[in-house]
C-alpha cells in the first residue's frame, strides 16, 4: 500500500504537456505526512524505493497491426537521497 502511494505522487507531477521524462522530486517528510502514517521512517521509504527499483513493471500494447509489443522497465529508473541536516 506504501508502495502504490508512493507511486501516485511521483506520477501526479507528469503533466500531459512533458516532452519527456525529467527528474521528479518528492520530499520523505511530505511524503509522511501525506500518508499520515508515522511509523514509516526514512530507512523504511528508502528500503521501499530500491524495491520499486528492483521490481519488474510490463507493459503490453498493440500495434497498428495488432502486433504485441512488449516492454520490461521498473517502477523507477533511479532515485536520490538528500540528507537533510536539522537545525536548532
Amino acid at each position: 500500500m506504501v508502495e502504490q502511494k508512493l507511486i501516485l505522487l511521483l506520477a501526479a507531477q507528469i503533466s500531459s504537456t512533458d516532452q519527456a521524462f525529467k527528474p521528479y522530486k518528492l520530499k520523505i517528510s511530505d511524503f509522511i505526512k501525506i500518508t499520515g502514517n508515522k511509523h514509516n521512517n526514512y530507512s523504511e521509504i528508502e528500503k521501499i524505493v530500491i524495491e520499486l527499483k528492483e521490481k519488474n513493471l510490463r507493459i503490453v500494447t498493440l500495434d497498428e497491426n495488432n502486433k504485441k509489443t512488449i516492454i520490461n522497465t521498473s517502477w523507477l529508473s533511479s532515485s536520490r537521497y538528500t540528507e537533510c541536516l536539522l537545525h536548532n
